[in-house]
């Protein structure tokens, strides 16, 4: 059973979507009134509970404009402090707005940069939203989550509230901060997909591999492998090595990537 809180925290959700239909066009609408459930879906009720009804409206609003339009493959970030007579409301915290591909390590990169910057995070609102993008990065409609296919984008839309910066040269050295720690978190997160699936290769390899004489240490191996590749350890690189030489004189040799050190034994020695 639901405390009072949530019950007023519903109530007031209630309230900013029926400002929406005042304040939006018809056919635009439902998709910002399901925006704006979906992101303060999850929010505590005690951290919007002391906010008016036109900021909370503003706050939500803001964001699903701003990733209306997005090139997949990269971060869309702004930082700004917005002002009821520029953007129509108000906060006394500097906002923080990223629209990026769904991905891991998002708020904990995130996170980490600002605290380095000496920033305090006030507020995380951290929605994921399915969406159909046309080709020029245009949204086409915001889609349920139960809703599988092709064409459709699974983004992280994240709003924080950080301690007031009224510097614009802060501001602009919070956006590039951003962009380069999420440009490397992509860049990660591509690697390490690639690196799960080297993992798996070498799995396949060693189990119709012929050259191993000990097929119970293989099948442990085997299964240590499938052990690490199952969200049991973050891979940050690999190196495959092979051995060169004879029996007597034998060394190894990189052959490719770095990190992780795959073994890789010659048919024939040299």
């Amino acid at each position: 059973m639901r405390d009072k809180s949530h019950t007023l925290k519903q109530e007031l959700v209630n309230s900013v979507i029926a400002l929406a239909e005042d304040r939006i066009a018809k056919d635009k609408q439902a998709e910002v009134k399901s925006f704006i459930r979906r992101f303060y879906e999850n929010v505590a009720p005690q951290d919007i509970l002391s906010e008016k009804v036109e900021d909370l409206f503003g706050s939500a609003e803001s964001i699903w404009s701003f990733g209306t339009v997005r090139n997949s493959g990269s971060a869309k970030i702004r930082a700004y402090n917005p002002r009821f007579d520029a953007e129509g409301w108000q906060s006394p915290h500097t906002i923080i707005e990223i629209i990026n591909d769904d991905m891991p390590f998002l708020v904990d990169s995130v996170s980490t940069v600002l605290t380095t910057m000496g920033l305090t995070i006030h507020l995380v609102i951290h929605p994921i939203i399915d969406l159909r993008r046309s080709i020029s990065g245009e949204v086409e409609a915001l889609l349920n989550s139960e809703e599988h296919g092709d064409g459709i984008s699974r983004e992280s839309f994240m709003q924080l509230r950080i301690s007031g910066q009224g510097s614009k040269e802060v501001l602009s050295s919070i956006t590039a901060e951003l962009h380069s720690v999420l440009d490397d978190v992509r860049a990660s997160v591509e690697d390490w997909r690639t690196m799960r699936k080297t993992v798996l290769d070498v799995v396949t390899g060693l189990g119709v591999s012929e050259t191993l004489d000990n097929r119970e240490e293989a099948s442990e191996i085997i299964d240590f492998l499938r052990w690490i590749e199952d969200k049991h350890f973050i891979f940050l690189g690999y190196r495959e090595l092979e051995y060169v030489g004879s029996d007597k004189s034998t060394h190894m040799e990189v052959v490719d990537g770095s990190g992780l050190g795959i073994l890789r034994k010659p048919e024939t020695s040299v």
